[in-house]
């Protein structure tokens, strides 16, 4: 039996983005990337490189249009 590889298969892709404290508005959503539609998300990693110091409590989170807090919910960057 021969086995048919599929034309219509995906392979996993990376994205990544830099940004610093001066590229954020407090309170408003930074779109960093786009996913296809019907992508998967199968895994992801926030890592702080230089701590942000506004002078109050800082937080990232990290979703999607429908939930802004979908992978990662108030990660601290102070």
């Amino acid at each position: 039996m021969t086995i048919t590889v599929s034309d219509t298969r995906s392979y996993p892709l990376v994205a990544y983005n830099t940004f610093a404290f001066g590229d954020l508005t407090s309170g408003t959503g930074a779109a960093l990337f786009a996913l296809d539609q019907g992508a998967i998300v199968t895994g992801g990693l926030y890592m702080l490189d230089t701590v942000f110091n506004s002078g109050t409590s800082d937080a990232v989170e990290i979703g999607n249009s429908a939930d802004a807090d979908e992978y990662i919910a108030d990660a601290d960057a102070t």
